[in-house]
């Protein structure tokens, strides 16, 4: 099918739609309060770092369509970083943390956590709670247990006071 700004398509009737597909995975992260966590506890500086060679940087051209390029360079790391200080409430909606786009095809993905909390908003005494593991994309459809172009995948941090429990699930792409 091919077209231009003065004739939209050649064909009045496609065999197939034109569909817009990302080249990439997109994967966001959220926070929550786990819920077994006294109200009194405040957070501050909630960081996912992911390594760069889990992470798409660039395109290349191939067999008429654009793809992840795995040759690009990923010596660096992306830091998602909320810094506010909050009282995260278990009955709330999600806390926004970021997003990162992968390479397709990826079963899992590497992260280190981090999140400070204290007993005081002013975090006078704090500590540091971290964690750094591999999470399995938890899929259940019948292309298998990979990420795909297009598809996307969110990953909730639930805080508690000694832990980090990170579950995800397959979700929909968000403009």
């Amino acid at each position: 099918i091919t077209g231009k700004n003065t004739e939209h398509f050649e064909t009045k009737e496609p065999k197939e739609p034109l569909v817009f597909i990302h080249a990439q995975s997109k994967i966001s992260f959220k926070a929550r309060m786990g819920t077994e966590m006294a109200q009194n506890k405040y957070l501050r500086n909630i960081k996912v770092r992911v390594p760069g060679n889990e992470l798409m940087s660039s395109l290349k051209w191939e067999n008429g369509r654009y793809i992840a390029d795995k040759t690009a360079g990923s010596d660096y790391e992306v830091v998602l970083e909320d810094p506010s200080t909050t009282q995260l409430d278990p009955n709330q909606k999600d806390r926004e943390i970021g997003n990162v786009y992968i390479y397709p095809g990826k079963s899992s993905l590497m992260v280190n956590v981090e999140v400070e909390m204290s007993d005081t908003p002013l975090f006078s005494e704090s500590e540091i709670i971290s964690l750094k593991t591999e999470i399995p994309f938890n899929l259940t459809d019948s292309y298998g247990p990979v990420l795909r172009e297009n598809d996307a995948y969110e990953i909730i941090l639930v805080i508690n006071y000694d832990s980090i429990v990170l579950t995800g699930r397959k979700a929909e792409w968000e403009e």
